[in-house]
């Protein structure tokens, strides 16, 4: 049985924690028969993965696959005066917010619009200043909009962007009927397909689109974390609203993505990341082929997940505030220059 590419995506994340000794083969094997639909597929689709001894295949390849096949970009300081430049305040302390939900800058709420299978949900963050301003999706990692999603959107929000974390679990009800259930979760995305869930990004795109603090002239831009860097490359693929797309560490098909999108794409990966970074060369030669923006930021000494600090520290998926600041400064200094 073949996966579609974001079901891959994640079958291949929870095969690589199981071979750290992140999870027990009882999880992954109930995570897998959660989104292949089925214990049979479950097992075709992990004899595609794990050998006799119970090793990944994916997390098989080594550094040296990035070496041979990348050029990694070396940090380079705020200093350098690159437009935009802007660290955030320095800290390696998780669970921290950067931008308080009472800042009396910014407006939070929930919204919900009308999707094909029901209310699409979104935490909407933007200035408390009046005017109109550009629009940015944001999209969860697979756990839903949990924090740090709510953050980065505040943290666009302080910058002069509306900001709207969509939730891509609306249709099982939403991230907060689920209680943080990780086989809820799965259960959910197992019954999805990218395209129900370009669907509901739609959805909201096309929402935004109607407020009237959102400058409809300035386009739109998407960022993504893991899933949702996944869901990033997806939806810049299929939305002209899109100009600007920042996928941190996500998986996309790199010949549809070349031949749909009409952004500008900056994308985010960690070397030591080998899963996922391995693809940035097929990501890049795809694009160069048919014509379109796109560049990438390889972190040294970086993994997976490096923007999300709200991971404790050690173990494979862990928050590094340098290369997270980097890549925030980056970010806004993109979105500055292709939206508006």
């Amino acid at each position: 049985m073949k996966l579609d590419v974001t079901k891959q995506y994640l079958v291949e994340e929870f095969a690589e924690e199981y071979e750290l000794g992140q999870m027990p083969r009882r999880e992954l094997v109930q995570r897998t028969v959660l989104l292949a639909g089925g214990m049979a597929a479950a097992a075709s689709v992990l004899r595609g993965l794990i050998d006799v001894k119970g090793v990944s295949a994916a997390s098989k390849r080594t550094h040296a696959t990035i070496a041979a096949n990348v050029e990694p970009v070396e940090l380079r300081a705020a200093a350098t005066g690159e437009p935009g430049a802007r660290t955030l305040p320095p800290t390696s302390i998780s669970t921290a917010d950067v931008v308080a939900p009472d800042d009396p800058a910014i407006i939070i709420n929930w919204v919900e619009a009308p999707g094909e299978a029901g209310p699409v949900w979104g935490y909407l963050a933007r200035p408390s200043a009046p005017g109109s301003y550009p629009a940015i999706i944001v999209i969860h990692e697979n756990r839903g909009v949990i924090e740090p999603n709510g953050d980065i959107a505040r943290r666009f929000a302080k910058e002069g962007y509306v900001a709207l974390a969509v939730d891509l679990l609306s249709r099982a009800g939403g991230t907060n009927s689920l209680n943080g259930d990780p086989m809820a979760i799965m259960a959910a995305h197992g019954a999805q397909t990218d395209a129900t869930r370009l669907a509901d990004m739609l959805t909201m795109v096309n929402w935004l689109k109607t407020q009237p603090y959102v400058n409809t002239r300035a386009g739109m831009g998407v960022i993504g974390f893991c899933f949702g860097g996944g869901m990033a490359f997806l939806l810049a693929a299929n939305s002209t609203e899109i100009r600007a797309a920042t996928p941190f560490y996500g998986s996309t098909n790199p010949a549809l993505l070349a031949s749909g999108t009409r952004a500008a794409i900056l994308a985010f990966y960690g070397a030591t990341d080998v899963r996922t970074t391995a693809q940035e060369t097929e990501v890049r030669a795809a694009m160069a082929q048919a014509g379109k923006s796109f560049d990438s930021v390889i972190y040294l000494d970086t993994g997976h997940a490096f923007f999300n600090n709200y991971l404790p520290a050690g173990g494979n998926l862990t928050y590094n505030p340098v290369s997270a600041a980097d890549a925030w400064r980056r970010t806004l200094a993109f979105f500055m220059q292709n939206l508006g």
